[in-house]
């Protein structure tokens, strides 16, 4: 069945508009969590920033390994089981180092690995549920509430969300009378805009 929506008043206008509006912000938002793990993607895979992590894994790498070599050397002193002609077994410091690259790669699998593992799979998540909100918009198209809004306030959030909040203080109750305030709001928007914009070139 297709809607008029010039000749839509109360439940039905709203139900129209409800309708639109939750597909809008569900668009709206799966493009908005796209876009973000998108940009996060391409800071983390960047050159420079591969490079520094790259530096970082190695410098705490040995950082924790000099730790262990000097804390053994201590304890043995302290003990007086060290002389001077000691030197570290090969076999000790093999595992030290072992020891401390598994130790620092724990720590980047916790918070940098998995960090690198997930944003792909979250990319496509994002992409599969836009392509789902992309037929349902095709769908309702078809059906009643995105066609029968004009292409102006279609895909227009604030100004399905202005309208629905006219019908439900009981301000309007048909098509032409939300526009209508809606129209009037952004008249008077537009004129504060300037008036600010006025008034701060002034106070320059």
């Amino acid at each position: 069945m297709k809607y008029y929506i010039s000749t839509a008043t109360g439940d039905e206008l709203r139900k129209i508009l409800q309708t639109a509006k939750e597909i809008i912000c569900e668009l709206g938002n799966c493009n908005r969590n796209l876009k973000e793990q998108k940009e996060r993607k391409k800071k983390i895979f960047s050159f420079f920033n591969i490079l520094g992590l790259l530096i970082t894994f190695l410098a705490c790498t040995g950082i924790i390994f000099l730790t262990f070599i000097v804390a053994t050397y201590y304890v043995l002193d302290f003990f007086g089981v060290l002389t001077e002609s000691d030197t570290a077994p090969y076999y000790l410091v093999v595992l030290y180092f072992l020891a401390s690259v598994m130790i620092v790669f724990a720590v980047f699998r916790r918070w940098v690995i998995n960090d690198m593992i997930k944003i792909p799979k979250k990319i496509r998540k994002y992409q599969t549920q836009l392509q789902n909100i992309l037929m349902k918009v095709e769908e309702e198209k078809n059906k009643k509430a995105l066609s029968a809004i004009p292409n102006e306030y279609r895909f227009d959030e604030y100004a399905l969300t202005k309208m629905l909040q006219y019908l439900e203080r009981g301000s309007a109750d048909s098509w032409k009378e939300v526009t209508h305030l809606y129209e009037e709001h952004l008249h008077r928007k537009r004129m504060e805009e300037n008036a600010q914009k006025i008034f701060n070139e002034i106070k320059k």
